[in-house]
Order: C-alpha cells, then sequence, then structure tokens
C-alpha cells in the first residue's frame, strides 16, 4: 500500500492576503498551518494586517502526475494536493520500504518553523523535508523521529 488514511494532525499551506504594515499596500504571503488551527491565527501569524482573504495554497495534481499514477499503478487520495502526488509517485518508482506516520511533534515543528510537510507524507519522507529545509537543525529535527 502507498499511503494510508490522512494523518489526524497534518500540514496545510494557505494563501493570506493582507496589508503591508510597512508599505500600506496588499500583500500575499505563504502560510503554513496545522489542520487544526483557525484561520484568524495563522492569517496573523504571516505577519500583515487585516482584513485577511485566505485561500488554500496547496497545487492540485498535473495531468503528468495522473499519466505518470496510471503508468506505475498509484492511486492517488481524492485529496492529495500536487506534493502528495509527488511523494507517492516517487515512494511508488523508488520502491521505498514502509515508514510509520509523521510524529505530531514533528507537524508542530514544521509549522512553527513554515515547512511545509504533505498530508501523506510518512515518517522518513517529513525527516528529510525538515533537514532538507532546515539543515542547521538537523540533531534536533533527528530527536523528533526516536
Amino acid at each position: 500500500m502507498l499511503f494510508s488514511n490522512a494523518p489526524a494532525l497534518y500540514c496545510r499551506l494557505y494563501k493570506v492576503k493582507g496589508k503591508n504594515p510597512e508599505t500600506g499596500r496588499q500583500k500575499t504571503a505563504e502560510v503554513v498551518a496545522a489542520s487544526n488551527e483557525k484561520e484568524k491565527d495563522f492569517a496573523i501569524r504571516s505577519g500583515l494586517l487585516s482584513p485577511f482573504e485566505v485561500s488554500p495554497g496547496e497545487r492540485e495534481i498535473t495531468e503528468g502526475q495522473r499519466e505518470a499514477a496510471k503508468k506505475y499503478k498509484v492511486k492517488f487520495p481524492k485529496d492529495a494536493s500536487l506534493a502528495d502526488a509527488s511523494l507517492l509517485l516517487s515512494r511508488r518508482i523508488d520502491q521505498k520500504g514502509p515508514s510509520g506516520p509523521v510524529p505530531k511533534k514533528a507537524i508542530l515543528f514544521a509549522v512553527q518553523n513554515g515547512v511545509f510537510i504533505p498530508k501523506y507524507a510518512n515518517a522518513a519522507e517529513a525527516e528529510e523535508i525538515l533537514i532538507d529545509s532546515l539543515p542547521k537543525l538537523k540533531a534536533e529535527i533527528k530527536k523528533l523521529f526516536k
């Protein structure tokens, strides 16, 4: 099996539009949020001023990914994003063995540090994403997955 059910807690990516406090002009920022986080909380964390316009920031699966999924016999979950599709295809093509779910503390660490981990990433993939994004924190990241 290439993916499991969606985890209880996962990262979401949003586009938050608001007023830039330095220029007073409209600006859009990408914000990583926990799936259980309230819109108001992550909108404020964007550093922009209200009123806010919030929209999903995750990109949809491409036609190329859908074609590759047919070729490699990969089924995508209905709510999978472009990033999820990439991971699921890589997992099949590279014949990676199973890995456990992403620990809750790793998801919270990712959100705190503005790193997006796709919803259907497993623990090994999440660890790699975090280390690639925050190489100076490698030792701390490794502890999250023990």
